[in-house]
């Protein structure tokens, strides 16, 4: 069935560059309970030597953004569940 899912595009195993940069985003949410402004900080840090690097060496910076912004919802997710 992965075959299937992943000839079709929808499906491709996880890199480890896109499991790090989950960790960051995750990381980073948590980040806001040194300051509150921290996160702001290194979203923007990270989305701008991103989008620098796209244009550079044309890497599809997008997808480590997305990567990033998924682990930062998680982080999120479970600040607001376990951090109370």
């Amino acid at each position: 069935m992965s075959n299937l899912l992943k000839d079709l595009g929808i499906w491709n195993p996880p890199s480890l560059g896109g499991v790090i940069h989950c960790i960051a985003g995750f990381l980073t949410a948590l980040s806001c309970q040194i300051c509150f402004i921290l996160p702001v900080i290194l979203y923007f840090g990270f989305r701008d030597y991103e989008l620098n690097e796209e244009g550079h060496i044309h890497d599809m910076a997008f997808k480590d953004i997305q990567e990033f912004v998924i682990g930062l919802f998680l982080g999120t997710i479970f600040l607001l569940l376990f951090m109370r």
